[in-house]
């Protein structure tokens, strides 16, 4: 899974999409939707499979809002946010391990291995420069990272450590990825 603003669980079930003030989730494939947050400007958002884990980034507090029972009610959790705003996020399909940009010109980036439970900053992203999408695996072994306009970013290993795959030269991603499997 990864998004900026719209999330769906694998058999679409399940979805989370934000808008300009509140963060909509639906159990229904999309047919209706309902909303609990409030002054809540959306970067990002990811789902679970099982639609119960729901993870937002909010970008006027600069926090991560995270629902444990499918967006019934939401808690500000404290991720290490580095006083940026957080870009986009990538989940694996069971939520426990998750990633999160930032808007920052030095590729910072945070990953959870425990359901959005902590945050961990991992600064060893190899390039300077914003990134702008991620996108995590089913099983969350790999993670990517998309830099505007220079390259995408692999961890291999849980987001413990990463490396640069790919450049402008063959793969221009604008910042955008998505990862099957």
């Amino acid at each position: 899974h990864g998004s900026l603003g719209i999330d769906a669980s694998a058999d679409g079930q399940h979805m989370v999409g934000l808008d300009s003030g509140s963060i909509w989730v639906s159990h229904d494939k999309g047919v209706t939707y309902t909303s609990n947050t409030a002054d809540t400007y959306g970067a990002g958002c990811v789902i679970s499979n099982d639609g119960q884990l729901i993870i937002a980034a909010s970008q006027n507090t600069k926090r991560i809002l995270v629902s444990r029972n499918g967006g019934a009610s939401w808690t500000f959790d404290t991720a290490p946010l580095f006083g940026f705003t957080c870009v986009t996020l990538g989940m694996s399909d069971t939520g426990q391990y998750v990633a999160l940009a930032f808007a920052s010109s030095s590729g910072r980036l945070s990953v959870s291995t425990d359901y959005g439970v902590t945050f961990q900053p991992k600064q060893t992203v190899p390039t300077s420069g914003i990134i702008w999408g991620t996108a995590v695996s089913g099983d969350g072994k790999y993670m990517y990272g998309t830099m505007y306009n220079t390259n995408i970013q692999r961890s291999a290993d849980f987001g413990a450590t990463w490396q640069s795959v790919a450049n402008t030269a063959t793969f221009n991603c604008n910042g955008y990825i998505a990862v099957s499997g």
